[in-house]
């Protein structure tokens, strides 16, 4: 697997500069959602292939930081949660037309009542 070094860069810097992501990664219980991954992957064959494996645990770093903040998994519906994942993927891509600030700007107070 070729890596790119923006992407390596960009995982260097999410486990250096979070204590979140240092505990992602060790031995602590981080929580229920982890507990059932661990279980499910070691009883049976990895999601990816093994040299695609830290491109999924990075995404799994990520989800777990965000999961930290919010119950997402009972605060969306799955069709709420494809929509999240969607504005996720737009910014990281820079593929969306929208400006996110003036998404954020716009929609802010609605996202705050929605996580209250």
């Amino acid at each position: 697997m070729r890596v790119n070094t923006n992407m390596s860069s960009i995982a260097a810097l999410l486990v250096a500069t979070s204590s979140r992501a240092v505990t992602a990664f060790s031995s602590r219980s981080v929580g229920p959602a982890r507990a059932l991954t661990a279980r499910h992957m070691s009883t049976g064959p990895m999601p990816y292939d093994e040299d695609k494996m830290p491109i999924y645990a990075l995404g799994m770093n990520i989800g777990m930081q965000i999961s930290q903040q919010t119950d997402f998994k009972n605060l969306l519906e799955d069709a709420e949660m494809e929509i999240l994942l969607a504005g996720f993927t737009d910014v990281v891509k820079g593929e969306n037309t929208a400006n996110p600030m003036e998404v954020l700007q716009k929609y802010g107070p609605a996202v705050n009542n929605l996580l209250r």
